[in-house]
């Protein structure tokens, strides 16, 4: 029996004499074998330079891994699960450390739905990934999870008393999944292998057996198609819903990103909330942002930065805004021209942990005639937009009528 071990980490050469090891990255034909053993339980696997927990590094190799399993033909594959470690995010630029970490325990939801997703479809199973530790007993050998799987379909191993599904068919005779510790050594492996896949001599089915009927044959079959309409119903509701988070995560991108990510979005936003369309705008290196309405203009810069608002930030606005007063008196026309600072301070720390705008910087605002809106204060108020708790005037006047620190209270208040 030829075997591949793909490991998402450090090539696991212990197992060498009884399985050709590759990379996640560089795998072999998965055809090639008889069996492809896909190992997602290496430490250096869960770690994504970027700023979110959200992803890791080798997120490509998992889409590339897919559409291999896809395309397969004999071969049998099983995805082993890695136990509970830790996923390290936010790299430093100058060495190997990170800024954060968090245990996969603690982001299952995000670990199955952003991360696993993209090498297994989950939407087939059905299945949840929760934690608990437990043993399961296979042959003659005890293994360790740290996982097991929600469901009571296609389980093949149970957990020794607790009765946890901890390995599931994802495909039927073709792709497995496992939480399942079967990479602890080689006998361990080949003792799992063995167990899951040594022939069993049973006679083949005829064909013409499906038109023979016993007992409740016909019922049984019947409530399996009429399930089958409701998984596919189900399954409609899911990607529906899926759509939605996926674009609900975009207009959450704006609390930690900056550049024109961050513009992009926040564009999108600033079109809903003031009944204006920004597609014309053309970033001549000046303001960010010009907005006109009929009885006002905004005139605005959009930063993220990962330190507090300063007074550079809210001078570099006044700049481009005398400048544009200069150009409305050479053209000989007046605007009422309001200045607008977009700001996502401290955009790499989680919310509950960044400080509030210093008091100097919304003073310093205020003498300008200059109005501040952090991202997640833009946030709140395009929520409070969508759920229909605040109009497009409420937001015109809250951006019209106050300088300084823009508050959540400050759309509700009459202009």
């Amino acid at each position: 029996m030829k075997i591949q071990l793909i490991s998402g980490g450090n090539i696991l050469d212990q197992f060498s004499s009884i399985a050709v090891c590759t990379k996640l990255g560089s795998p072999k034909s998965l055809d090639e074998f008889d069996i492809d053993i896909i190992y997602l339980g290496d430490k250096q696997l869960w770690y994504n330079n970027g700023d979110t927990y959200q992803s890791i590094n080798e997120i490509n190799n998992f889409k590339s891994l897919s559409e291999m399993i896809a395309r397969k033909h004999a071969a049998k594959v099983v995805i082993v699960l890695p136990a509970n470690t830790e996923l390290m995010y936010n790299k430093y630029v100058s060495s190997n450390s990170y800024y954060y970490r968090v245990q996969l325990k603690d982001i299952l939801d995000t670990v199955k739905n952003r991360i696993l997703s993209k090498l297994i479809d989950w939407n087939k199973t059905f299945t949840n990934i929760l934690f608990e530790n437990t043993r399961t007993d296979v042959n003659s050998l005890e293994y360790e999870a740290d996982f097991y799987f929600e469901t009571l379909a296609n389980v093949l191993t149970f957990s020794r008393s607790s009765k946890k599904p901890t390995t599931i068919e994802l495909a039927a005779g073709s792709v497995y999944a496992t939480t399942l510790d079967i990479v602890k050594d080689i006998p361990h492996l080949t003792n799992y292998i063995s167990a899951l896949f040594s022939p069993k001599q049973v006679e083949a089915v005829p064909g013409w057996m499906e038109n023979v009927l016993f007992a409740d044959d016909s019922r049984q079959k019947a409530l399996i198609e009429e399930m089958k309409a409701h998984i596919s119903d189900a399954q409609d509701k899911i990607t529906e819903a899926n759509a939605v988070l996926e674009n609900n995560q975009r207009y959450k991108s704006i609390l930690y990103t900056n550049g024109e990510q961050l513009v992009e979005i926040v564009f999108e936003i600033l079109e809903r909330l003031l009944d204006c369309d920004l597609s014309g705008f053309k970033d001549e290196r000046n303001e960010d942002f010009l907005i006109r309405k009929p009885d006002c203009t905004y005139i605005g810069e959009i930063k993220g930065i990962t330190s507090n608002v300063k007074n550079e930030h809210i001078s570099q606005l006044d700049v481009h805004y005398q400048k544009y007063l200069e150009k409305l008196e050479e053209q000989g026309t007046e605007e009422d021209v309001h200045q607008i600072l977009i700001i996502n301070p401290f955009r790499t720390k989680p919310l509950e942990q960044r400080d509030p705008v210093n008091e100097q910087q919304i003073a310093l605002a205020k003498r300008n005639g200059c109005l501040i809106i952090e991202t997640e204060t833009l946030l709140r108020a395009f929520e409070k937009y969508l759920s229909g708790n605040i109009t497009s005037e409420q937001c015109i006047s809250a951006f019209s009528y106050n300088t300084g620190l823009l508050k959540l209270d400050d759309f509700s208040k009459p202009g």
